[in-house]
């Protein structure tokens, strides 16, 4: 795995300040991304905001075209394989599978149009609809600082993977382009992150600037992390000014430990922690105007704060002195920080902890002792030399998923006070200051000791001004594993259900019709739920049950190729979903049926939902050839001359060796230029289930009673002239076979009909539109 480990990147942050003076970045890897996308996906079915099927015809000639329909979009995924940290832009590629419909390649004949290919699309096999596009950064209002966000407008080359050629790749695109662009922002725009204002804590996010890097290596193609990489969002804290912008040198922030698999980082600014605490010590004893003076520590490279006043809240010491009640003595307490006194206190992080120095060792005076006679106060000038120190480190709560601070750690206060040469001392109060210097030095050590460590008694828990800030739009947050205080502080984890929330495992499963699926709630000890299943997309199919423990079992038939259902777990007024797709067929390979000249290439793809497949031709003496590509893809090469014949049927058969399964694929090779023609004959009305068929030569239409019908692939059946869909499809297409016999002589020619039938389009359609369901 490439990149840096936790240590490493700990390492760099001891470097110095790494947030580019922004007040914290959030870093999420493309699985959280990912997992959050399809939440909002499962979502968006219970709101109609989700995007429905899509038909129509894609093509820009006259001569060939793709018809498809029903075609059901699966959630977005994004990749970064196209991020640049440095770019003033969060690029991104997204990818939406197909994952039901039909389509149909169409070429133009003389009199109509004809199929020529037939795929049937469903979970396990689908193309892939990709794009390039930008996440964007949505101004804040007065309830959150900013959201990430996904539009689907903001996008750009588009294609689609429903071909082996680049050209028809990208007009599918083009045309799913042009229908994304009329959506309405409720469909269009999905919301990946939110940052938002809580009230009445410390941290208070006020603007978001959003960038993409990928993972170190995921640029190349062939690497085993092609794609994956992050979403980083700056954060600038209320009062404060945008930071900087990363550039190309700027580390990937999301270790690389395999025992631990973090997928989030959350680096919080080393100013930002500092800026923190100061405002926590407004209006306490301790500081006085509220005004700082930064600095960069030449020692440890990260920032310091002085105050500009102040003090430590120590008793003035007081003593009885002569033989009149006049005489008495007043010393003041040395931690008065007037008169650039506050220099001596720094307040920094090291050693990864917060830490307080108090370090004076100057002999000018800081603070008076005063004593009265009868001719009215003495005074002499008091020196301090001050060395403190008191520190405070952070702990994980694995529990709670706060991170604490540490009891306070204090060394033993030195203290010397002594007579300041700089002031213009009274001999007689000089006298009484040596007196009682033991006692008064005695008094505030005690004091130094007790009031110093209270410095960082004010120090809030992360949970105050982290976790209730930076969250997820759902009910995500970052779960942490721990924690580091090099300057920065960084917090190392994952994205998943906060504390009081529960997420369905497993979100998106694909289970055969009449198994069984157990579903679970995360994090364990989450509240006990009530579980339930229902249809989406407007279907009105039995969608299977669901026991009181989680047990889901699948309808044991459907209508179609695949169903999709929402299973909910349910506690008070709080739910989250998973989304299931309950499919047909342990196999399914595409396309489903094909035409190929002899001498010439196919490409086919098979999925499956677990197990290891292994390709055959059912008829290997015909001398077609299989041929392994990459991503589990074969070609089918068609012979030139099978003996005397004019045409074959190959069936191609995927083998599951884990279950024993097979599924087929039909090609019809003509072997020569088929002299004959079937076409359907519009000009007749029938039953939706049924078309007529004639076999033509050239513009002559064969009397019926002269032709022989044949279904030689595929369901069906024909008689005289009429195919007949079955009321139960257990094949969507019929590969018909016509021929007549004249002076001795059979010339044949054959159509393909996917099925159910539909009429099939004309001429060129201005694009795709969406399914009314």
């Amino acid at each position: 795995m490439a990149g840096l480990s936790k240590t490493q990147l700990i390492d760099w942050l001891k470097e110095g300040p790494k947030t580019l003076d922004w007040g914290a970045i959030l870093a999420f890897n493309r699985t959280d991304t990912n997992t959050v996308l399809l939440q909002e996906y499962i979502q968006r079915f219970s709101t109609n905001n989700y995007l429905p099927p899509v038909q129509g015809y894609i093509g820009d000639s006259d001569t060939v075209g793709q018809y498809i329909s029903d075609y059901t979009l699966d959630f977005p995924r994004l990749s970064f394989e196209i991020a640049n940290v440095d770019k003033d832009s969060a690029d991104a590629k997204l990818t939406m599978q197909v994952v039901g419909g039909t389509h149909v390649t169409f070429k133009a004949v003389p009199g109509g149009r004809e199929a020529t290919r037939v795929e049937v699309v469903d979970p396990l096999n689908g193309p892939e609809l990709s794009l390039d596009l930008q996440l964007v950064d949505v101004p804040g209002t007065v309830t959150r600082a900013g959201q990430v966000v996904l539009d689907l407008k903001r996008s750009s080359n588009f294609s689609l993977s429903y071909s082996d050629h680049l050209r028809e790749q990208r007009l599918g695109g083009e045309f799913f382009q042009q229908l994304f662009e009329a959506l309405p922002d409720a469909k269009r725009v999905m919301v990946i992150s939110e940052i938002s204002k809580p009230a009445n804590s410390t941290i208070k996010p006020d603007s978001i600037k959003l960038r993409t890097q990928a993972a170190p290596g995921a640029k190349l193609r062939n690497a085993d992390n092609y794609g994956d990489g992050a979403v980083l969002v700056f954060v600038a804290m209320q009062g404060q000014t945008s930071g900087g912008n990363p550039d190309a040198s700027f580390k990937y922030l999301i270790p690389n430990d395999r025992d631990k698999n973090y997928s989030a980082t959350l680096l919080l600014g080393n100013r930002f922690l500092l800026d923190t605490l100061a405002e926590e010590l407004l209006g306490r004893d301790y500081i006085g105007t509220g005004a700082w003076t930064y600095s960069i520590s030449n020692e440890t490279r990260f920032w310091a704060m002085n105050p500009d006043g102040g003090r430590l809240p120590a008793s003035s010491y007081t003593f009885r002195w002569g033989e009149h009640s006049y005489n008495s003595g007043s010393f003041d307490p040395p931690f008065n920080w007037q008169r650039d006194q506050g220099q001596y206190v720094h307040f920094q992080i090291k050693d990864g902890a917060i830490r307080v120095d108090y370090q004076r060792n100057s002999t000018n005076y800081c603070c008076v002792a005063r004593c009265w006679a009868d001719a009215g106060p003495m005074d002499a000038g008091v020196y301090a030399v001050i060395d403190a120190k008191v520190s405070r480190a952070y702990r994980l709560n694995t529990t709670s998923q706060v991170i604490e601070p540490d009891p306070a750690v204090a060394t033993p206060g030195q203290l010397q006070l002594g007579i300041a040469s700089d002031f213009s001392n009274h001999n007689q109060a000089v006298t009484l200051f040596n007196q009682e210097r033991a006692a008064y030095t005695a008094q505030n050590l005690e004091d130094l000791q007790f009031y110093f460590p209270k410095f960082l008694s004010y120090v809030p828990p992360i949970d105050t001004f982290a976790l209730h800030s930076l969250l997820f739009r759902n009910t995500d947050a970052v779960v942490l594993d721990d924690i580091a205080l090099p300057g920065d502080m960084a917090l190392f984890g994952w994205v998943g259900p906060s504390l009081t929330k529960f997420k369905v495992k497993p979100l998106q499963p694909l289970v055969g019709t009449g198994e069984s699926l157990e579903f679970s709630i995360e994090p364990l000890g989450a509240p006990q739920v009530t579980w339930s299943v229902h249809n989406i997309l407007g279907s009105d199919e039995n969608p299977g049950n669901i026991s009181s423990a989680g047990r889901y079992t699948a309808p044991a038939t459907i209508k179609g190729a695949f169903l999709r259902v929402r299973v909910t777990a349910t506690a008070g007024s709080y739910s989250s979903s998973a989304l299931v797709s309950v499919v047909v067929n342990d196999i399914t390979v595409s396309p489903l049926v094909q035409t190929c000249d002899g001498g010439h290439s196919r490409t086919l793809a098979a999925g499956t939902r677990s197990g290891t497949l292994s390709w055959s031709l059912k008829t290997p003496a015909n001398g077609g050839r299989l041929e392994a590509l990459e991503d589990g893809k074969y070609k089918y090469t068609a012979p030139t001359a099978v003996g005397d014949k004019e045409f074959i049927v190959e069936e191609l058969v995927v083998l599951n060796q884990a279950t024993g399964k097979t599924k087929s694929a039909w090609i019809m090779v003509p072997l020569v230029n088929l002299p004959l023609a079937v076409q359907r004959d519009s000009s007749v009305s029938l039953p939706a289930n049924q078309t007529r068929l004639l076999l033509k030569s050239g513009a002559h239409t064969i009397p019926d009673a002269e032709v022989q019908w044949q279904v030689v692939a595929g369901v069906g059946s024909i008689s005289n002239g009429i195919f007949t869909t079955p009321a139960t499809l257990a094949q969507r297409f019929a590969l018909v076979l016509g021929s007549a016999t004249a002076w001795g002589q059979t010339q044949y020619g054959f159509t393909l009909l996917p099925l159910p039938l539909f009429d099939y389009p004309q001429t060129r359609s201005s694009g795709l539109v969406f399914m009314d369901v």
